[in-house]
């Protein structure tokens, strides 16, 4: 995750010509104009070589959910004196919270949204919790759940998926075994590794 607290965008409802669309679009058309004009549109996730993660446009930042979250945060914090309803605005977290620091004028954050379990709205947007977008047998979220993701990439390796490692049999390793084997791929280039990279075409937020 490249955010504290993410916003999936593979599945949203909104009404045509939202305020949020269109602050994405333009986002998303800013992003790509840049990247064309320092010749950074090269198709690093067609098979993962050849092209070096820090020479292409960062999927998760030109489409993806760092976009999607940084816009809808941009937008909350945009609204004067929204309408919060918090159907479960007594849930406790146990712990510290850690995190990027905030802006004092910021009203909604990472922080606003940590440990959801139920639905929040702010003015016309409705933010659901995480298990209502990964409904199996570990997320127990009654009512919220709406649909099961398998997260398999499916714009990764020219369409044909994640480049997972794999047991002998074809099974994905246990947990244990399969951090070595990335560990593999990754020097072999069918992965990239976690650093960052500077992207001078980032728009500015």
């Amino acid at each position: 995750m490249s955010r504290r607290i993410q916003f999936e965008q593979w599945t949203f409802k909104a009404k045509p010509r939202h305020p949020i669309l269109r602050k994405l679009i333009a986002k998303i058309v800013e992003t790509t104009f840049n990247a064309a004009k320092n010749n950074k549109l090269q198709a690093y996730y067609k098979d993962f070589k050849g092209v070096d993660k820090c020479s292409s446009v960062d999927i998760m930042e030109w489409t993806g959910p760092v976009v999607w979250t940084d816009t809808i945060y941009g937008h909350l914090n945009s609204l004067e004196n929204p309408t919060i309803v918090d159907i479960d605005s007594t849930r406790s977290i146990t712990g510290e919270l850690y995190g990027p620091a905030l802006d004092n004028e910021q009203l909604i954050s990472w922080k606003f949204f940590t440990g959801l379990v139920a639905p929040v709205m702010v003015d016309d947007v409705v933010i659901y919790p995480k298990a209502s977008f990964r409904e199996d047998t570990e997320n127990n979220c009654g009512k919220y759940c709406y649909i099961f993701h398998e997260f398999g990439g499916s714009w990764k390796n020219n369409g044909k998926g994640e480049i997972k490692p794999k047991a002998k049999d074809g099974l994905l390793e246990d947990e244990d075994v399969a951090p070595e084997q990335k560990k593999k791929l990754v020097k072999r280039g069918l992965f990239a590794d976690d650093s960052d990279c500077d992207y001078p075409y980032r728009p500015v937020r």
